[in-house]
């Protein structure tokens, strides 16, 4: 579908043309007259098409809906839009994102496994992303980010074994042809089917108990270890934020497919230096090293559920006597605090109010997620 287009322009129309295409230069013509928007198609699949699959699309400005079609083939107008753009596909399974960015009024945007595999690339929390993008966003989506995130997903799928066809050139702007009754899909759909059966091991890094505790701990209570072999018996200082940082990190360099979960009183019953912070700086380096979700321990309940709340939200601590001073002991950077990237989970924690769980019982959202391509590790 493209944007409607004009009629010829005659008389005092046709000089103010002339003027602002010899002022301007003609790649400016929006600028001169305005646009109708931008349009969008491309096609949803997994290897089998996404049939009857509704999907949303978020621009820098402009926002649409739609349905795709039988064969997973979607176009869409945006009034009034400019890329780039987000679209998020919401099938039985779950929800795919792609991107859409084009310098001209129209772009082609798959939407697979892989595109949701290169979203990923640019932040880890795709839903979130696409629930929350707006205009600041713009820069995250440059043609430079975006190339450098598809070479993770090709380097990530040759590191699995999977040969991307020649033919395959471009994530989302490629000819994606599904298998639909007798028609044979074409190369970049028998890529989607080789990514769906091909098995992986995944490695959980686990973390439970860190406490606030940013700085180590004393030496006689457990900040210290002798180092085994070549260390000659020597004691050094371990703990903290930098020792378990490097830890994960050195994890992580072993195999890039990982996730990091927590399991509970990651904050709470803190020494001074995070709880002088209302523990907003051990979320903050948490969210650094990489925590993707966590469990709920007794201890992330100790100023209550409205504060976990704003933990994870984010927010200021409400302002009480010498408490709550932005800059001071709460929103220390930028006189803000964005909250948790990482996701609390309560199973089992009802909100007695409303009679809901408090937070969500599961991350939930994302099973078409492949994370043997760019997440899973070797055990």
């Amino acid at each position: 579908m493209k944007p409607s287009s004009r009629a010829p322009y005659s008389g005092s129309n046709r000089l103010f043309w002339r003027l602002c295409a010899l002022a301007l230069g003609v790649s400016v013509l929006t600028a001169c007259g305005g646009s109708d928007g931008i349009s969008i198609s491309g096609v949803a699949a997994t290897g089998a098409a996404l049939s009857n699959t509704n999907y949303a699309v978020k621009c820098v400005s402009g926002t649409a809906t739609g349905t795709t079609g039988q064969d997973g083939s979607y176009a869409v107008a945006v009034a009034n839009g400019s890329f780039p753009c987000l679209i998020e596909a919401t099938g039985s399974k779950g929800k795919l994102h792609s991107i859409a960015q084009s310098s001209n009024t129209s772009a082609i945007a798959n939407i697979t496994p892989l595109t949701e595999q290169l979203v990923g690339q640019l932040s880890p929390d795709t839903i979130a992303f696409f629930e929350n993008f707006a205009a600041s966003d713009a820069s995250r989506l440059s043609a430079d980010k975006i190339k450098a995130a598809q070479d993770a997903v090709f380097a990530a799928l040759a590191a699995s074994g999977i040969a991307v066809p020649a033919s395959v050139t471009s994530l989302l702007e490629g000819s994606l042809r599904p298998a639909v009754g007798t028609q044979a899909g074409n190369d970049y759909d028998k890529l989607l089917d080789k990514v769906a059966v091909t098995p992986v091991s995944v490695k959980l890094i686990a973390l439970n108990d860190f406490h606030g505790n940013i700085e180590p701990t004393s030496e006689t209570n457990g900040g210290s270890v002798v180092l085994p072999d070549g260390g000659a018996g020597k004691r050094v200082a371990v703990g903290g934020a930098a020792y378990l940082a490097t830890v994960v990190k050195n994890l992580k360099a072993k195999n890039p497919n990982n996730i990091m979960v927590g399991a509970g009183d990651l904050v709470g019953a803190s020494p001074f230096a995070s709880s002088i912070t209302h523990d907003e700086a051990s979320i903050d380096i948490l969210n650094q090293i990489g925590l993707e979700v966590t469990s709920i321990g007794n201890h992330e309940f100790d100023r209550g559920a409205t504060e976990l709340k704003r933990l994870q939200n984010g927010g200021c601590y409400p302002a009480s006597g010498n408490q709550g001073i932005v800059g001071k002991d709460t929103c220390l950077i930028d006189g803000s605090f964005p909250g948790a990237k990482f996701k609390y989970l309560t199973a089992n924690v009802v909100d007695s109010s409303s009679g809901k769980p408090l937070f969500a019982a599961t991350k939930g959202g994302r099973p078409w997620r492949q994370r043997s391509m760019t997440r899973a590790a070797q055990a």
